[in-house]
């Protein structure tokens, strides 16, 4: 996506501007050339909050699957017109909304 010219803000509830992810950094850097660029960046793209995310995005990606994130992914949805592509199925039932879109219903 950023090669397409997509800014790309991202949240993981493990990392914070804390955590040491230097050494997981080198590993992607080294062993997975296609992500080498976004290791680079990923200190820029990490939000310090998945609302932060939510709050600036145009498009919203799920790839983890948790509580916190599935009442934002269901908000988003449900309260505004901002898509919610979820890949890990957050729900047993798809939302019913026209910007929620995802795999496995």
């Amino acid at each position: 996506m950023r090669d397409e010219g997509i800014d790309v803000l991202v949240h993981d509830p493990a990392i914070t501007s804390d955590t040491s992810i230097e050494s997981q950094l080198s590993y992607v850097k080294h062993g997975s050339p296609g992500l080498a660029a976004l290791a680079d960046d990923q200190r820029g793209i990490q939000a310090q909050t998945a609302d932060d995310v939510v709050n600036a995005a145009e498009a919203i990606i799920v790839t983890q699957c948790n509580d916190a994130y599935a009442e934002l992914a269901r908000t988003a949805a449900e309260q505004s017109d901002t898509p919610v592509i979820d890949v890990v199925r957050l729900f047993d039932e798809c939302p019913n909304t026209q910007s929620y879109q995802g795999i496995g219903w």
